[in-house]
């Protein structure tokens, strides 16, 4: 697309100004968040383990992940020692990670729609939201970089037509964001049912090859442990948003029957939802992505308040009207959540701890959230992309062939 000269500088002038806001608001919330000190204990337990080459899951119960982000922590706790507050070191990955979002945003719409108004408006949309910025910068959470490695696989993934060995690509690049966090292995269907049945198995092996080879390593490293398997297998989210969150503030007092009942219903109701994916959106993984995730915000049982950061790169990517109402319910949702559970999450020199009215910032944020979740769903369910037409009954067996049928 050509462009005059001065309008090509003013919209690459915009989009350096998004990520100086995005680097700056990052760098304010590492200096004046103390993070939170119950995951921020485990990370230096993490990293003590890489460190002494001990078997972190036999070390401490709190890792209940795949053998990767152990090894971050541990690089993380060396750049700790060269005068980097570890409080801060650790958040670094994180943080990267979401200018690397940005970056890859913009490569995005810039390579679809060319140097637009677009372009610079949708990356500024994620790097200008307050919620992967507190949950990196100020929690301490390290969520960006699957998300990263999963928007990675999308946009690969979205490619793959013009290049089918992509969705390998595509494949180990999920893979990986699996390894960092399991719960991205809601968008496994969604991969698996959208490729050809003939190489269906051989991506679906090559999205796990990640996962086993850092086992393997981890396992040759350290030495075995069952735990490596039961801290995964076992692990359950907190409560901070999801059905859990929900019944807490409506103060039902479900038995535990009832309550494994409405868990169970859920999350059937999920894996459903993820599995019908493949037939809504057969050639648009943005749009897949987006309602994954949207589904997941209404339907799941609980969850951990850092989740609310995986659906947000391809919220934008599928609706700017809903990236606004997503940030701004989620921003509720985690400066009242923190300033309740976790006040170190936010800045310091902000009167934010504790401020009243925080636990209605958090259950109307909840609340706000599973709704915009909602509507977005059916919106998605509404641009779904119309099903092949069924191939009608042949009657050429009853007629005479014609030159066309030649």
């Amino acid at each position: 697309m050509n462009q005059p000269p001065e309008r090509r500088i003013l919209l690459w002038s915009l989009f350096a100004a998004v990520v100086a806001a995005s680097v700056g608001f990052h760098a304010w919330l590492l200096l004046t968040t103390a993070g939170v000190w119950w995951d921020l204990a485990a990370y230096r337990e993490h990293a003590y383990a890489a460190l002494h080459g001990l078997n972190v899951y036999a070390y401490t119960p709190r890792y209940p992940y795949f053998p990767v982000w152990v090894w971050i922590a541990g690089l993380m706790a060396k750049v700790s020692s060269l005068g980097v507050p570890f409080r801060m070191a650790i958040k670094l990955p994180a943080c990267a990670a979401d200018l690397a979002v940005t970056g890859l945003l913009f490569w995005r719409e810039r390579a679809r729609f060319g140097l637009t108004t677009r372009a610079v408006l949708v990356p500024a949309l994620w790097a200008l939201n307050p919620v992967p910025a507190i949950l990196a910068a100020g929690h301490g959470q390290w969520d960006s970089l699957p998300v990263l490695f999963l928007l990675i696989a999308v946009l690969l993934l979205e490619r793959s037509s013009e290049h089918p060995n992509r969705r390998y690509l595509a494949a180990l690049a999920l893979g990986v964001s699996i390894s960092l966090k399991p719960y991205t292995v809601l968008f496994l269907p969604y991969l698996a049912f959208t490729t050809r049945r003939g190489r269906r198995l051989a991506v679906t092996a090559t999205v796990w090859a990640p996962v086993l080879l850092s086992m393997a390593v981890y396992t040759l490293a350290t030495g075995f442990d069952p735990r490596m398997i039961t801290h995964v297998v076992g692990y359950t989210s907190a409560g901070d948003i999801g059905l859990a969150a929900l019944l807490r503030f409506m103060s039902l007092g479900l038995s535990t029957p009832a309550m494994f009942v409405a868990y169970i219903l859920t999350a059937d109701l999920l894996v459903a939802w993820a599995l019908t994916l493949s037939r809504l959106f057969p050639t648009k993984p943005v749009l897949a992505a987006a309602a994954v995730f949207a589904g997941f915000y209404v339907l799941t049982p609980r969850g951990s308040v850092q989740y609310i950061v995986a659906g947000l790169p391809f919220v934008v990517l599928a609706s700017r009207r809903y990236a606004l109402a997503y940030g701004l319910t989620g921003t509720a949702l985690l400066v009242g959540f923190y300033a309740v559970a976790f006040p170190g999450a936010l800045p310091s020199d902000l009167p934010l701890s504790g401020f009243p009215g925080a636990v209605w910032f958090y259950a109307g944020g909840l609340v706000g959230l599973m709704l915009v979740s909602a509507a977005l769903a059916f919106e998605l369910w509404r641009r779904r992309e119309p099903a092949p037409a069924p191939e009608r009954a042949s009657r050429s067996f009853f007629r005479r062939p014609t030159p066309a049928d030649a």
